[in-house]
């Protein structure tokens, strides 16, 4: 399946699922490694000159800030329609 995320053509592999003959749509992209990495440590309390500390000693992974930005909620667009 071919699909737009944040501006980007993205090629995803159609699952074996079918029902009545029929694929789901898909509804969400899976986020990047790390992706959610700051904004659960600022949730925790963690000042954002400490989570950069933590990610530039290896301590804790988290993605450049471009990527991160990327969530559940990114207009997802099917190219196929």
């Amino acid at each position: 399946e071919e699909l737009q995320l944040a501006g980007h053509d993205v090629t995803l592999v159609n699952g074996p699922v079918r029902y009545d003959g029929e694929r789901l749509p898909t509804r969400r992209i899976a986020l990047a490694a790390g992706a959610d990495t700051r904004a659960i440590l600022a949730d925790l309390g963690l000042s954002t000159a400490k989570i950069d500390d933590l990610v530039a000693r290896c301590i804790v992974a988290a993605p450049p800030d471009a990527v991160a930005r990327f969530s559940a909620d990114d207009s997802v667009k099917s190219t196929r329609e």
